[in-house]
């Protein structure tokens, strides 16, 4: 009668003592990529980050690729000078460091109010934003600002993304993918807690798809939410942690064409949503969008648009210009293959977007990464959807 019960009876949870610690069940291809998530997400310090955070000179200038921990020695020196009592003051000096800015700032910000310092009190954390790119005054008024800020002839900043040179510049090399213009990897010492799964591959092809790129094309939108569907993206109550939400999603384009609905005063639609877009929203997938349309014209909405983004305040999907993200990461990320009139007037070769692609975009996926490629002209037959057995060794990587 107990066996039978476990099919015809109601649903139970219940506890039991096991000598060999909690088990975690995953029996679906989405609970495997959100527990893997999970495993990632645990903070694991190298032996090189471990040796900046044990030196402490007046200015450090940290260079390496996606994925080896640059943010997180950033973070981590931030929590130890608000600890100690200093304030500590977050740059953003480009738009596109806009997001990663806001985490660290919302990290800082979390690390103090998760418990109390024990001797000092702890300092505040400032965030400043200024545009280095194309806006010469604002160095200018930086300097300005922080010198304001010195305290008993100290200041203590903090910039991702930064573009400058220096002399004391450290290199962090753990292996996660080796890109051209980028630092050799080396052996971390860190063993992956995973394998990696498997790239879910989605062509571009077929008489339903429409547009010369995947972002021009609602069907590709459509495989990526058949994807999702099949991995349970959103089946569940936000941020639990067997299960994928709409907020560990990222799908990421080269292409400034990339928007949502424009409409006017009146709430008419006076430029559609691009076709990836449009084909997320008709397979019921909640977006938001992060393109250029808004940060031109619309530069207030953009920031809060990013600010969002930056702490996954919102459960959607966000569909975004991968430059707007840098820094961020998600479980799951689709890579939409594609190029804009900038490359070709730049003369970019197809193998240098696509390196672009592999570093700006690829590495932005810890987990599960789903590709949308414009397949050969001399392809003659296509799935619209097909899953490879190729390992992701150079898609994922540990989150340190």
């Amino acid at each position: 009668m107990s066996a039978t019960s476990q099919f015809v009876g109601p649903a139970t949870t219940v506890s039991v003592p096991c000598y060999n610690g909690v088990r975690v069940e995953v029996r679906t291809a989405g609970q495997a990529v959100a527990e893997l998530g999970r495993r990632l997400a645990l903070l694991v310090l190298t032996l090189q980050q471990l040796g900046l955070m044990n030196r402490d000179p007046p200015l450090v200038s940290i260079t390496g690729a996606p994925g080896t921990g640059k943010t997180v020695v950033l973070v981590l020196q931030g929590v130890r000078w608000l600890r100690q009592g200093h304030d500590v003051h977050v740059l953003s000096t480009r738009y596109n460091t806009r997001a990663v800015s806001t985490s660290i700032k919302q990290q800082l910000e979390m690390s103090l109010s998760a418990g109390p310092t024990p001797s000092l009190t702890p300092g505040s954390v400032s965030y400043h934003r200024y545009n280095f790119w194309d806006r010469e005054a604002d160095v200018e008024k930086a300097v300005t600002d922080l010198v304001a800020c010195v305290k008993n002839g100290h200041l203590h900043v903090l910039i991702d993304e930064a573009s400058f040179d220096s002399r004391f510049v450290f290199i962090l090399t753990i292996p996660v993918i080796h890109r051209f213009k980028v630092h050799d990897y080396s052996d971390s010492g860190v063993p992956a807690p995973g394998d990696g799964l498997s790239v879910i591959r989605l062509s571009h092809h077929g008489n339903a798809h429409t547009g010369r790129w995947p972002v021009d094309c609602a069907q590709c939108g459509q495989d990526i939410a058949a994807v999702l569907r099949r991995l349970g993206v959103g089946r569940s109550a936000a941020n639990s942690p067997s299960r994928l939400s709409y907020r560990d999603v990222f799908v990421l384009t080269r292409s400034l064409d990339l928007q949502d609905d424009v409409t006017d005063g009146a709430g008419r639609v006076t430029s559609p949503a691009s076709g990836v877009v449009q084909g997320l929203k008709d397979a019921g997938v909640p977006v938001s969008v992060l393109g250029y349309q808004d940060w031109r014209h619309n530069r207030a909405r953009w920031e809060r648009a990013v600010q969002d983004v930056a702490v996954a305040a919102t459960d959607t999907v966000t569909v975004a210009v991968y430059g707007w993200v840098t820094g961020l990461e998600r479980r799951v990320v689709a890579v939409l293959q594609g190029r804009d009139q900038l490359d070709d007037d730049a003369g970019l070769t197809d193998e240098r977007t696509d390196r672009n692609d592999r570093l700006e975009a690829v590495s932005r996926c810890t987990t599960q990464l789903i590709t949308v490629r414009t397949p050969p002209v001399t392809t003659t037959t296509t799935p619209s959807l097909t899953t490879t057995t190729t390992p992701t060794t150079t898609t994922t990587h540990t989150t340190t």
